[in-house]
């Protein structure tokens, strides 16, 4: 009996073709309930509770991080769940405050996971000190460029700030005068990109000046900000997808950067950030090599990382505090008061600013409510495995804290801990123990390098035009997610 073959030259033989398509859907099946079973039932990980899709495939998780909502979703998950809930196949979170002395340790810390190298831009042939997984490496960096960001050397910025705040209040007052709604979210990222513009390159990129997103800069990193957490979340077997479009989406800032180190290589006209990474590399750039590259590298972060983010703890604070009129009053008679002892110059000071208690348990009761990163840190455990909130946990997963989860454990900051009230940061005997939980930017060895960046810029903006913000009024509906 001769075999029926396909008029179509080069394909295999009917029945062939259909076997060996009916073997790979008879694999993939197979595959597919083997791996149900162990993953539910062998998988080291699978007593950790957590929704059923998380157990089988990262896709959930993936899909989470594009709408958006992640963290609304792991608060949900954490309060039916408890302390730990598995995310992803080899992912779980946990929301144990007593966790982040351990896993985010000031020496000895857990290792950065894979999510965190997504967020490397080749600027440099070392990765910048967020992407790092390597922790002796980040270390030796890290030593390298400690200086500049001590709280010292941002406070000798000042006069950038003073600057950038001065064309911020006179275009408020514009508004005000006009009797305009003005998108004051907006205006705030404004004002932090030009203030990181001032204080890393001597020259504001303009956003206030001209009131709108000068060559979408904010676009950009909007849109290199979603593909990096996307594609730091993905499986394995997406990431090709997703790494050009990160290397075509950081394109424009890599070239930025370059630009802006060439024209300032070999100038000394202003003590700014740029000429302070560049007295490093004279100083003992050959030895530690800190060369050009390292310096864009810098640069980069500055601008991706520190503009939004103080932008966006700018906006939890004035939103909470503007929302809440007996909060409103009290900070600002707090504000009208200081201005009448005479405390403040003209304009406010960081260490004047500083001094008013109540502005600083706004500030703190705002970033705890509203983080600025509002994902959990993935933290790789350790080679023989840890004790994870009472559940062992073998070596090799990925163990993360959230901070929008952690803020609001009730065992910490109290059975209103859902609800913004800064007086709790007055009550001195809880503020400490508070303080020792938040994770706002970060805990440890790996916390923030830009921190102080942000407190400087924060507390001289909340408290630098007293009279003026008597003359704004605000929407309530305003909300700092937008």
């Amino acid at each position: 009996m001769s075999t029926y073959t396909l008029p179509i030259a080069g394909l295999l033989p009917f029945p062939t073709l259909f076997h060996a398509i009916s073997m790979a859907l008879s694999s993939f099946v197979i595959y597919w309930i083997s791996w149900i079973v162990y993953s539910l039932c062998s998988h080291p990980l699978h007593s950790i509770p957590g929704p059923l899709w998380a157990k089988l495939s990262r896709t959930r998780h993936l899909y989470q991080i594009y709408r958006g909502d992640f963290e609304k979703t792991q608060i949900v998950l954490h309060r039916k769940h408890g302390r730990l809930v598995r995310i992803a196949p080899d992912e779980i979170t946990c929301s144990d405050p007593e966790m982040t002395s351990e896993i985010y340790a000031a020496r000895d810390p857990w290792s950065k996971s894979k999510f965190n190298e997504m967020f490397n831009v080749p600027l440099s042939k070392y990765p910048a000190n967020f992407p790092n997984t390597d922790e002796l490496l980040h270390t030796s960096h890290r030593k390298i460029v400690n200086a500049p960001y001590n709280m010292s050397s941002v406070l000798t910025g000042q006069r950038y700030v003073d600057t950038c705040m001065q064309t911020f209040l006179d275009r408020m007052d514009r508004y005000a005068q006009d009797c305009e709604v003005v998108d004051l979210g907006e205006w705030l990222q404004f004002f932090t990109f030009d203030v990181v513009g001032e204080l890393f390159f001597s020259s504001p990129f303009g956003f206030m000046d001209e009131g709108r997103d000068c060559g979408d800069w904010i676009a950009s990193i909007d849109l290199l900000m979603g593909i990096f957490f996307i594609g730091g979340a993905a499986p394995w077997y997406m990431k090709p997808f997703v790494v050009p479009s990160a290397m075509v989406a950081s394109k424009k800032t890599r070239r930025a950067m370059k630009g802006f180190t060439a024209e300032k290589e070999g100038l000394a006209v202003n003590k700014d950030m740029l000429e302070k990474f560049f007295a490093i590399k004279e100083e003992k750039g050959e030895q530690v090599d800190f060369l050009v590259p390292e310096i864009e590298g810098e640069c980069f972060s500055a601008i991706f990382a520190r503009s939004d983010s103080t932008a966006i703890a700018l906006r939890a604070i004035l939103y909470y505090t503007m929302k809440d009129s007996s909060v409103y009053s009290k900070l600002i008679a707090e504000i009208d008061q200081a201005t009448a002892s005479g405390i403040f110059s003209d304009p406010v000071q960081f260490a004047e600013a500083i001094q008013l208690p109540y502005l600083d348990s706004c500030a703190k009761e705002a970033m705890r409510l509203f983080p600025s990163v509002a994902f959990a840190m993935p933290r790789v455990v350790p080679r023989g495995g840890a004790l994870v909130s009472g559940s062992f946990i073998s070596g090799g997963y990925v163990v993360g804290m959230n901070a929008a989860v952690v803020h609001l454990d009730k065992d910490v900051f109290g059975e209103d801990a859902d609800i913004f009230r800064p007086e709790r940061w007055l009550e001195e005997e809880d503020a400490g123990r508070m303080m020792r939980y938040m994770l706002h930017f970060g805990q440890g060895k790996r916390s923030c390098t830009g921190k102080n960046t942000c407190c400087f810029l924060g507390f001289p903006t909340h408290a630098g035009n007293p009279d003026g913000t008597k003359n704004y009024s605000s929407s309530q509906n305003a909300n700092p997610e937008v």
